[in-house]
């Protein structure tokens, strides 16, 4: 019963609390540079030292692009944790609209999770389409868990396209993420074709513009999820710890007790809630030509 309280008591946290998103800052107008050569997508920033970064000061990152005929590179870095906010669950998102307009429709999330070795076995033996040799396994397992990137599709045109589940894989981007210091850094490559089988109203390629949105954070499903999962594990942990002292206290007809409990509880987890917020800004792209 307690224990129903408690998640009853969440739920209720999660639906009235509102979150504030960052403030909107005035749309920034940028240049992408010609990709001469193709920049190794490793979630470094070590090939783009000759390539303007453009800053958006409210959340203290830094970001560019580079196209050539067939794809976009973008790079985005965090420079301080602070504004960090519930990346791990929400991942970052770009969205993606035709010049002159701020669309929600069509978005490329990118998502890096972390993975046993025996789910990263599984994930390769369905991308190959057969099993993996036992020596291959025993290698792979040396390790305890892995890095896994995911790249999904939101395309809120599409038929059928259902709000609540999972946005499908997508292989027209590819990304990596890593942390150099304290700085957090996206290296991102968009494939125009594949993009333009999506989006085929949506005009592409060298010359063209676009109107990008970066946005990550704030208390999404995912993240909720997540923050239930803890409570509930620290839940049974302090349980695990404690014995009562009677059958009444064991059946929750203690009250008063578990009242006084769940009030702290869901007012640490309120203020918790509210601090975590979402940012997002759109930027006017101009994409180079070959010149």
């Amino acid at each position: 019963m307690r224990q129903k309280t408690i998640a009853n008591s969440i739920l209720f946290v999660f639906m009235a609390v509102s979150f504030v998103a960052a403030g909107a800052a005035k749309d920034e107008s940028v240049a992408s540079k010609w990709a001469a050569t193709l920049p190794s997508i490793d979630g470094m920033n070590t090939e783009w030292s000759k390539v303007p970064m453009n800053t958006y000061k409210k959340a203290e990152v830094d970001y560019a692009f580079m196209n050539n005929e067939d794809n976009l590179f973008v790079l985005f870095i965090f420079r301080n944790p602070r504004f960090l906010s519930s990346l791990q669950w929400t991942g970052l998102t770009m969205w993606i609209s035709p010049q002159g307009t701020k669309e929600k429709d069509l978005g490329i999330k990118l998502l890096r999770k972390q993975i046993s070795a025996d789910e990263y076995i599984a994930i390769m033996e369905e991308q190959v389409g057969q099993k993996m040799p036992e020596d291959r396994k025993a290698q792979i397992r040396q390790n305890k868990a892995y890095w896994m990137f995911e790249q999904r599709l939101i395309d809120k045109k599409a038929e059928g396209y259902d709000k609540d589940a999972e946005p499908p894989k997508y292989a027209g981007v590819a990304f990596r993420n890593n942390m150099v210091d304290k700085a957090v850094i996206y290296e991102v490559a968009i494939s125009f074709p594949k993009l333009a089988e999506v989006a085929p109203g949506l005009t592409l390629g060298p010359g063209s513009g676009l109107n990008v949105n970066f946005e990550w954070g704030g208390a999404t499903k995912e993240y909720k999820e997540a923050l239930t999962r803890g409570i509930a594990q620290g839940e049974t942990r302090a349980g695990a710890g404690q014995a009562t002292g009677s059958l009444t206290a064991e059946r929750g007809g203690g009250g008063l007790g578990d009242v006084e409990y769940d009030s702290v509880k869901m007012a640490r987890l309120r203020r918790q809630l509210q601090q975590v917020k979402q940012y997002d800004f759109w930027v006017e792209l101009n994409l180079a030509q070959n010149k």
